[in-house]
């Protein structure tokens, strides 16, 4: 049993690993990031740079045609959830997701809520009409509510498209889409999805302006492999950022973490197209090749996919539906971590059990061991 299954994360399997597909890291740290971090050392004695915030701001803003107080730089998406119950109202989770915005909101005591998504987990039509209760998506608006959701979800890789949310969020009070792995998703994903780009030249009476009540969270920890310094930003209209931040301590980011964020963001637009293109082709291969070797895996638009591998952990219950062994299945990923391989149980997501694992996307080498190290410990079963 967990001690708290909401405060489990992918880092607690990884720990020892030697084959991680638990953690949705990318990569290792660029050495012009080192080099960046490296020249920044001998500042540390300084409190940090109120002028350094300012610039990272107005770049993030830029890369985004926004202007610089729509943004606030946070101490990783973890801390802008924790930010959120600060805005005095209930909330509601589309889940499955994330699990720090639930543990959030019960630490704090503020009433939270789930509204549990059927499979292949997507954002329907009737559940941007309003939702009743975590079971009927159907009446009840949530006008006085805060929704919050994944784009894409963590951890179904599913993408929900801007029009959809704008629906969503023109029926609850605060709409909160978590955008931490939207940077790397394909181009095509990113435009008919993301709520970050405002169009170029900042026209407000565009139609698809997003509301005033829409806070994005974007991390750059992942894309990056910094996350071991905790940076990312919230982009929203200034007033509801302010009201965000109004109980935060001074100087909530270090000097490392400006330092790093100002050279990422100088950076990523020319960046980031490779990097993207790199994890589609290692996604679309990891796919492949666990579907070949009989794994349910779902399309992702993610770093990551959910799949369970199948063999004789699975049988059919004589009318056509896929019955699963979970307590199996969980033995089997303790046994893979044994062999050094760790990969991410679902058991703590609303919505999904032990059955699913959550794989980060790896090179070809690395998912041809995860397969044959489950067929090995599958036929000594």
């Amino acid at each position: 049993m967990l001690d708290d299954p909401l405060r489990y994360h992918g880092d607690q399997a990884a720990h020892d690993a030697d084959l991680d597909f638990a953690v949705n890291v990318h990569g290792t740290t660029p050495q012009w990031l080192q080099d960046s971090l490296a020249a920044a050392l001998g500042e540390l004695a300084a409190y940090p740079s109120v002028q350094l915030d300012a610039e990272v701001r107005a770049t993030i803003a830029a890369n985004h045609n926004r202007s610089a107080d729509e943004v606030l730089l946070i101490h990783g998406v973890a801390e802008g959830f924790s930010l959120l119950p600060h805005l005095g109202l209930p909330a509601t989770i589309v889940q499955p997701q994330f699990t720090e915005p639930e543990a959030a909101f019960r630490a704090a005591g503020v009433e939270v809520d789930s509204l549990v998504l059927p499979p292949p987990y997507t954002l329907t039509p009737a559940l941007a009409d309003g939702h009743e209760n975590a079971s009927s998506p159907h009446s009840q608006q949530l006008r006085n509510r805060m929704v919050i959701i994944g784009n894409p979800t963590n951890p179904t890789g599913v993408a929900h498209s801007a029009d959809d949310l704008r629906k969503l969020a023109s029926r609850c009070a605060v709409l909160v889409v978590d955008e931490a792995f939207m940077d790397v998703a394909n181009a095509g994903t990113i435009q008919r999805c993301s709520l970050v780009n405002r169009e170029a030249g900042g026209d407000t009476e565009l139609p698809d302006k997003n509301p005033d009540n829409v806070i994005v969270f974007r991390s750059m920890t992942k894309t990056w492999a910094v996350a071991g310094l905790r940076c990312g930003y919230a982009l929203g209209h200034p007033e509801l950022l302010a009201q965000l931040a109004r109980r935060r301590p001074h100087w909530p980011l270090g000097t490392l973490q400006l330092t790093a964020m100002a050279a990422i963001a100088q950076r990523e637009e020319e960046l980031l197209p490779e990097i993207r293109a790199a994890i589609r082709q290692q996604r679309e291969s990891m796919t492949q090749l666990l579907r070949a070797a009989g794994w349910q895996v779902l399309d992702s638009e993610a770093p990551f996919v959910l799949a369970r591998p199948g063999g004789d952990r699975s049988s059919h219950n004589g009318q056509g539906a896929v019955e699963v062994d979970v307590v199996k299945h969980e033995r089997l990923r303790q046994e893979l971590a044994e062999r050094g391989v760790a990969v991410r149980r679902c058991d703590t997501f609303a919505g999904l059990d032990g059955s699913w694992w959550r794989l980060a996307v790896r090179d070809e080498a690395s998912v041809r061991r995860l397969i044959a190290e489950v067929a090995d410990l599958l036929s000594q079963n």
